[in-house]
């Protein structure tokens, strides 16, 4: 297990946490490349635009929402950001959600990748007892397809509760998504909850500005 994750089991039993919130991406799980070429060819096939363009699309519409996300708690549902994402590559706008359908089927084709080091410590974290939650920011991917994701690769049930910005409303770092937590984690005190992620800004800051204990771990699998 790698030096980051290794910590954990030491904030376990210092800080007396009863529970444990994680990040999903690049924390519990990580992008299959497969999908995103998979993507990049279903959208080929409906635009005049190359593999390229494509990429680069995806990567600058989720650049500003993530900015936007962070700094102004804008929520935006996934469907909206593949509709600029297709605007930006002249895609017909009637098949629009077609094509954002069979994006969310080829993201359960080839599935993310699972981070063992993150398996490791929620397997060692289950067994003292304690409780676990997702609480993540969601982009092009919906919540609702992470929960079946999720549900396939038999893990859904070592979570008491996932909260995904899509769904609630909000988002990290800001305090109403951190009410959630504390809200569901039914503990007596924001200190017996420690929240582990790979973003600085929105998994550590966001974390211990309202109270809670933080974890960072470098989004490496």
């Amino acid at each position: 297990m790698r030096e980051d994750w290794k910590q954990v089991d030491g904030l376990v039993h210092s800080e007396r946490i009863s529970h444990v919130s994680f990040d999903f991406w690049r924390t519990l799980a990580f992008s299959n490349e497969t999908f995103k070429s998979k993507r990049t060819q279903l959208i080929r096939g409906n635009s005049k635009f190359n593999g390229f363009d494509i990429f680069a699309a995806f990567s600058e519409i989720g650049r500003d929402y993530n900015l936007k996300m962070e700094t102004e708690n804008e929520i935006i549902s996934p469907l909206s950001l593949y509709s600029r994402v297709f605007e930006m590559l002249s895609i017909s706008e009637g098949i629009y959600r077609e094509l954002y359908e069979e994006t969310l089927s080829l993201f359960l084709k080839y599935p993310p990748i699972l981070n063992k080091n993150c398996l490791k410590s929620l397997s060692l974290i289950r067994k003292k007892g304690i409780s676990c939650s997702i609480t993540s920011n969601t982009a092009f991917i919906p919540g609702e397809t992470i929960l079946n994701f999720l549900t396939h690769s038999g893990i859904l049930e070592n979570f008491k509760f996932c909260l995904f910005s899509d769904a609630t409303g909000c988002s990290k770092p800001h305090d109403s998504m951190y009410q959630l937590v504390l809200d569901n984690a039914f503990v007596s005190s924001r200190k017996e909850i420690l929240h582990i992620g790979d973003n600085q800004k929105s998994d550590i800051d966001g974390a211990i500005q309202f109270g809670f204990n933080a974890l960072f771990v470098d989004g490496r699998l």
